[in-house]
This record gives C-alpha cells, sequence and structure tokens, in this order.
C-alpha cells in the first residue's frame, strides 16, 4: 500500500461506549488489515499531574490525561502486537438514527500511541528493496511513534543507504584531484544527474529529515513526516516497482522469442 496519511491519523480513536477496539493497519507480520483488542475495555489510569488540577475552577473533563496499554492481536495470524502511551477526551454531539445530531452529547477518548512493538509498516516497501534499506525503514516507522526528530534523523540514514545501494559514491575527487567524503545532499545531486525527477523527490525527503541531524529554528511535526513518508514511498517504488516491470518485461519478450531479444538500435559498439 502507499502511504496514507489519513489512516494513520486516526488509527486510535475510540468511543467510550465501545469497549471492542479494532485497528485498520498492517499487521507487523502478516500484512493483514485489521488488529482486534485482546482484552478490552482498555487499560487506563489518569497521570498524576492531570488528577492534580481537579480541584482549579477551569478544570474540565478535556484536561484529563491518561496512560493507556494495549494488547492487539492481528486477526489473521495471530500475532500480538503491544501498545501504549497518552489518552486526551473530546465531548462530541451524538446522532439520531437519520444521522442527523439528535443534541446529545458523548465522550469519545482519542489514544495517541508512542511506543508499539512490533511497529507496523506504515507504507508498503517494495519485495525486491534490498534488505538494508528496509531494516533501516522499519527503524523509522518505530521511532515515529516516539521521537519524531529521531526517525527524521533514520530518514536521512536510510537516503544514505538507498544511495549505497544504487551505488552513488561516498567520496568525490575534489579541484586538487584529492578524494573527499560526499554530503549526503552532494551524493543526491550525483544521482540527480541522470534521474533528475528521482533525485528532486530525495532532496526534498533530505530536506525533510535534517532537523532530525542539524536540529534548526523550525518545528518539526508529524505532519512533516508524512510529507517524507508519501514522497519516499513513492519514490521507492518508481525506483523497484518499476524495475521489476522491466526484468519482467524482457524475461517475456525473452521467452517468446525462445533466445535474444530484439535490442533497440542494433548492437552497441565497443
Amino acid at each position: 500500500m502507499p502511504f496514507e496519511r489519513d489512516l494513520v491519523q486516526t488509527l486510535f480513536v475510540v468511543s467510550s461506549s465501545n469497549d471492542e477496539v479494532q485497528v485498520h493497519f498492517p499487521c507487523p507480520q502478516c500484512g493483514h488489515r485489521i488488529l482486534k483488542l485482546v482484552v478490552g475495555p482498555p487499560e487506563t489510569k489518569e497521570t498524576r499531574d492531570s488528577f492534580m488540577q481537579h480541584d482549579e475552577e477551569c478544570f474540565a473533563l478535556e484536561d484529563v490525561t491518561r496512560r493507556f496499554s494495549f494488547l492487539f492481536e492481528c486477526t489473521d495470524c495471530r500475532e500480538p502486537v503491544a501498545v501504549c502511551g497518552v489518552t486526551a477526551t473530546w465531548t462530541v454531539p451524538t446522532y439520531g438514527d437519520d444521522g442527523e445530531e439528535d443534541g446529545g452529547e458523548e465522550q469519545e477518548e482519542y489514544f495517541y500511541p508512542q511506543f508499539i512493538l512490533p511497529a507496523p509498516q506504515l507504507f508498503a516497501v517494495p519485495g525486491n528493496c534490498p534488505k538494508e534499506v528496509k531494516k533501516e525503514l522499519n527503524r523509522v516507522f518505530s521511532l515515529f511513534w516516539c521521537d519524531i526528530h529521531a526517525a527524521a534523523n533514520a530518514i536521512r540514514s536510510t537516503l544514505e543507504i538507498l544511495l549505497d545501494s544504487l551505488k552513488v559514491p561516498r567520496k568525490g575527487k575534489t579541484k586538487k584531484n584529492e578524494l573527499r567524503p560526499l554530503k549526503l545532499h552532494g551524493r543526491i545531486e550525483r544521482f540527480s544527474a541522470k534521474h533528475p525527477v528521482l533525485g528532486k523527490q530525495l532532496l526534498a525527503v533530505k530536506w525533510l529529515g535534517n532537523p532530525g541531524s542539524h536540529g534548526g529554528k523550525e518545528q518539526l511535526t508529524k505532519d512533516d513526516l508524512f510529507d517524507a513518508f508519501e514522497i519516499l514511498s513513492h519514490t521507492l517504488d518508481e525506483i523497484y516497482t518499476a524495475k521489476q516491470k522491466k526484468i519482467e518485461t524482457i524475461t517475456k519478450e525473452i521467452i517468446r522469442r525462445k533466445g535474444p531479444r530484439k535490442k533497440p538500435g542494433g548492437d552497441v559498439p565497443f
């Protein structure tokens, strides 16, 4: 699947009147799209800071913060997935059978994960993507829930490993013909010389990953990482899915001809 921004943003919205919790992100083990809470209702406990505010005049239910823990299980392969984090409670209108507001109210508790083990893939990684790239992406997916700056840093590291797999050198010659390490930006520029569109996409992801490595004036948000995921998932599909389709086309032509395929433009002179 491509990166689904709306899905990630609404993973854990649970009504207080509904103890059965299901989430629709891929099982980390088999990729099945439904994880179901093993035991309900979710276990929650109010934080000390939240409890100490109860006597304040302006205190409201929306000020309550709880910590929660879930144990989900894949409805297909039975893989257990542990989730913990914090909650927020909101008062929302209720609706009648006609779909219109009926004048009532209820509380909905929003569950914000800060740790998931094992972490789900937030977008599908092409099967023929190098294992080193997949491994680093899994680290990104895990860090996303608890530390977005660390996740951004891991995104930059993913780009370095991706460029390694694409045979983009880590060193380049200076004007004095001396070998010097290339920064990530320089490596992307070298890649862009042959692949300008993909290079621009990688450069955009690099800029989003920079705050994780270098800090900066702008505060990094999860929306920024969503942008990086959306671009990177598309770029990986373009690199590896397109490559797979090309191999399949070549294979089919060789089998059809029962020998060498016809080369465009004739033989290459050597």
